[in-house]
């Protein structure tokens, strides 16, 4: 029979974009600021202060073909795309065996290195689930609109990359999670 459980896929997104709206609040000032970009750290000038931050690539949206292109793709330094490629790991560990709809909807999401998003909307809900993922290792995730590419920046606590084992960066998601 139907095992595919969309309802608990809308509350797993439901939950995403509560805990991402309620991020983005604790973060305002940061997110309504400018982001000045160095070799491993984001500077934030904030009340005539300087924050820094620790940041890697998530990915890019190009605005005029609404294509969203993972930050693992981008021949870029590989210390920056660590998160983005834990996502890609976590996605290719999903199991196959009992599909339902949010295995469905996360392994179509994390392993498509590029993908069509129609809309702002369903842009904020792919970036909400994105951060629900990593929620556990990264403050919030930064977009930088230039010409007609959004940069998303996964921004972290300042020296938070000496991590010595990558594995333990994405939250393992149990069952109770997923509403398997």
């Amino acid at each position: 029979m139907n095992n595919y459980k969309i309802d608990e896929l809308k509350d797993t997104i439901i939950k995403a974009l509560e805990l991402y709206d309620k991020t983005n609040y604790k973060y305002s000032k940061e997110l309504k600021s400018e982001i000045e970009i160095h070799q491993y750290e984001a500077l934030f000038n904030i009340d005539d202060k300087t924050i820094k931050y620790d940041y890697e690539i998530l990915g890019y949206y190009d605005i005029s073909s609404k294509v969203w292109t993972w930050g693992w793709l981008l021949p870029i330094n590989n210390d920056l795309t660590l998160l983005s490629r834990d996502i890609l790991n976590y996605g290719l560990k999903l199991d196959v065996v009992s599909i339902n709809a949010i295995q469905i909807f996360f392994k179509t999401l994390l392993l498509n290195s590029r993908y069509i998003v129609s809309d702002f909307v369903g842009l904020e809900i792919n970036i909400a689930i994105f951060f629900y993922l990593l929620k556990n290792k990264i403050l919030f995730i930064y977009p930088h609109k230039k010409d007609n590419i959004i940069k998303y920046y996964i921004i972290m606590n300042y020296n938070s990359k000496n991590i010595s084992d990558i594995d333990s960066v994405l939250i393992n998601l149990s069952e109770k999670d997923l509403n398997v």
